[in-house]
């Protein structure tokens, strides 16, 4: 997974890390991602049995807002 991060590297925008709670090799390829990939905007969402759909939603909305602030270069992330 992060070899293939690295080569698309220069033609994605964000990276969405979609795992499930209980899950324990999720907790550790996501932070060798994070760790590993730098300067690209990744959002890590957690999920259980018991997440709703607001709050995904929310994240999600506001992690593509900061992309495109990024993009047009209002923020630097």
């Amino acid at each position: 997974l992060i070899g293939a991060i690295l080569m698309l590297e220069d033609h994605i925008d964000g990276i969405v890390l979609i795992s499930a709670f209980p899950c324990g090799p999720d907790s550790m390829t996501d932070d060798a991602i994070m760790r590993c990939i730098q300067g690209t905007p990744i959002l890590n969402l957690m999920i259980d049995a018991q997440s709703g759909t607001a709050g995904v939603e929310t994240r999600v909305e506001s992690f593509v807002d900061i992309l495109h602030l990024r993009k047009d270069g209002t923020v630097c992330l």
